[in-house]
């Protein structure tokens, strides 16, 4: 089951700001690592699904993505409930966010080999679950957990920088829904969306937000009807410091 956010205004901002923590208001993630953050690999090993779609007009689930076609992706999108990579004006291919062996396979194609980081529950925090986080150019992790959540994601998601490095060399930007990155002010978005989907947290003189960019995932039918998933944005003042999904907001939970 994913962690559930426990939401204390200093700690979410801090955490998230250093490591990008699985699940907003958990501490960050800690285990046995390996090395190799941002070196490509020549054979790595791949998991080839029917999640892998290769979209020529419309997706295909019999066929994988062709080495080619991967080398030509600049873009990944997080949407709320999965991974949309491109290249620029053509959609390549979709990883869903309920097959966490078919993302981080592809993502491994593209982008190499991680930094691997593996946990126990609990290990980091009371909320943290079972799992193995993949981190690529300290832009990107994916948190393949060890049982699927109960919204029926397999992976939670984070972008940490506005681009990093792709296997290949090229530069792979990375983006929210709209086109949003970790960097952009968003003052404008802040002030007009309604508190159903922002919430604040106080640092010093300024405060700090968590706002839904994009609605996502059935939530349980007992959860609070103010509880809002889906993919959000984690600021600094008014700064984009994360993107992620599932990222709830106004979470009645504690885990």
């Amino acid at each position: 089951m994913t962690a559930r956010p426990l939401l204390l205004p200093t700690l979410v901002v801090g955490a998230l700001l250093l490591g990008g923590c699985s699940t907003p208001g958990t501490a960050a993630i800690a285990g046995a690592t390996t090395d190799g953050a941002d070196a490509a690999v020549a054979t790595p090993r791949v998991v080839e699904t029917a999640s892998l779609l290769r979209t020529d007009g419309e997706p295909s689930t019999d066929t994988t993505i062709s080495a080619a076609s991967l080398r030509t992706v600049d873009v990944i999108e997080l949407d709320a409930e999965q991974l949309r990579l491109s290249d620029g004006d053509d959609l390549v291919a979709v990883a869903p966010m309920t097959d966490g062996d078919a993302t981080v396979g592809l993502l491994r194609r593209l982008l190499g080999k991680p930094r691997i980081t593996r946990t126990a529950v609990g290990d980091g925090g009371t909320c943290v679950p079972a799992s193995t986080s993949y981190t690529w150019g300290r832009g990107l992790r994916v948190v393949d957990l060890a049982q699927t959540s109960t919204r029926g994601n397999a992976v939670d998601i984070r972008m940490l920088k506005a681009s990093i490095t792709g296997r290949s060399g090229a530069t792979v930007h990375l983006q929210g829904p709209n086109g949003v990155t970790v960097g952009d002010d968003i003052r404008e978005r802040i002030a007009t969306a309604s508190g159903r989907d922002k919430e604040s947290y106080a640092s010093g003189d300024r405060a700090n937000w968590q706002i839904v960019l994009q609605e996502g995932w059935v939530l349980d039918p007992d959860a609070s009807d103010a509880e809002v998933d889906g993919v959000s944005a984690i600021t600094k003042g008014t700064e984009v410091a994360v993107i992620g999904s599932p990222m709830p907001v106004h979470s009645s939970d504690d885990c």
